[in-house]
């Protein structure tokens, strides 16, 4: 399970990836042109800064990572939290599928293309 998973509900897990998507493409053209410039000044300089900032963020980002993880208890497999109740399935076993209720290879493969002639 990922910390996003984890940190927000079913109904926004949607919205939060929607957020860290456009933050992502939206940041692409200003990194290009970011590196573009650094580019002109020192063809290496680009390589540096971009290895500094991945260095930084990590250092930001994994004690984070790791509060949110025992906040999850994904560090503690036997003490996870039941399903939510909100989810269709929680407390339900799965319905058996009947025999005959999905077509079978041969007639799906023939009703999509037709036998050569």
């Amino acid at each position: 399970m990922s910390v996003t998973t984890a940190a927000f509900e079913s109904y926004d897990h949607g919205r939060v990836l929607g957020v860290i998507r456009t933050l992502t493409w939206g940041l692409f053209p200003v990194a290009t042109l970011l590196g573009g410039w650094l580019g002109r000044v020192d063809l290496r300089l680009p390589f540096l800064v971009g290895g500094a900032v991945a260095a930084i963020a990590t250092l930001v980002a994994a004690p984070l990572l790791i509060t949110g993880t025992r906040a999850a208890f994904a560090d503690r497999p036997g003490e996870a939290e039941p399903p939510a109740a909100s989810t269709p399935t929680a407390g339900r076993e799965p319905r058996p599928i009947r025999p005959g209720a999905l077509p079978s290879r041969r007639r799906a493969r023939r009703s999509v293309c037709p036998p050569a002639r």
